[in-house]
């Protein structure tokens, strides 16, 4: 997979669990400042494609699991696999790295102010099939609600032993009604010495139940001369605390 290719499906759909192929279960790519509630398990099963013009460069699936501690602070941690195609044409699988993260919930949004909510996340870099050190990513989110639509704004940056990479993300996201949500995001991404890459995606989340969603999402992404594609779809069931 080339590094474009996967600047979208890092930068757009792991920037709430790091870059890198894992994969978050809805197809919005900015973070908000909501936690997942006292006593609930938030269980987020997903799938990605993505590629550059005609050609697919990536097929990933993942879990993530978030799981409130408290109202204010969440615990979670993600795994999940991807094929991609060989120089040969055969298709080779690895284990993308598992990533464990926190969330603490600073404020709640009221009236012109926004909610604000601090995350950390780590996890293994790894060289081929070998650890090579670690990246971390800090991030501050922040959410303004207005009627029955929501605005992010993120900022965050990932480090690990060699590199240091910058994130800003603006979200906008409205609830057509009590089935449909939908959304849009851009996600700048920059690093010394490196093109900038940008995304943009737009998608929907379908509130089946009040505690299960099916979401879909596609996007694209521009950085270092070439144009890539990603396409989504999750299932994202909660569990306990009343759910």
């Amino acid at each position: 997979m080339s590094a474009v290719v996967g600047v979208v499906t890092g930068t757009w759909l792991g920037l709430v669990v790091l870059g890198g192929t894992a994969l978050a279960a809805h197809p919005f790519g900015a973070e908000d400042a909501g936690t997942v509630g006292a006593g609930v398990a938030e269980v987020e099963l997903a799938t990605a494609v993505d590629g550059a013009r005609s050609d697919v460069g990536c097929v990933g699936v993942s879990m993530v699991l978030h799981v409130g501690l408290s109202d204010a602070f969440d615990l979670g941690a993600s795994l999940g696999l991807d094929s991609a195609p060989r120089p040969d044409g055969s298709w080779g699988s690895s284990m993308i790295a598992p990533v464990v993260d926190g969330k603490l919930r600073l404020t709640e949004p009221t009236g012109p102010a926004p909610g604000l909510a601090a995350k950390l996340s780590w996890r293994p870099a790894v060289d081929g099939q070998a650890p090579s050190g670690h990246e971390v990513q800090g991030l501050l989110a922040a959410t303004w609600e207005v009627d029955a639509s929501e605005l992010e704004l993120n900022a965050g940056a990932t480090g690990g032993d060699d590199d240091t990479t910058f994130q800003v993300a603006v979200g906008a996201s409205t609830r057509l009604n009590d089935l449909v949500h939908v959304g849009v995001d851009t996600v700048l991404s920059l690093a010394p010495g490196e093109p900038a890459g940008l995304e943009m995606m737009a998608g929907a989340l379908f509130h089946v139940t009040p505690s299960r969603v099916v979401s879909v999402g596609v996007g694209a992404g521009w950085g270092g001369g070439e144009a890539t594609w990603v396409a989504t779809a999750g299932l994202t069931a909660a569990f306990g605390g009343g759910q």
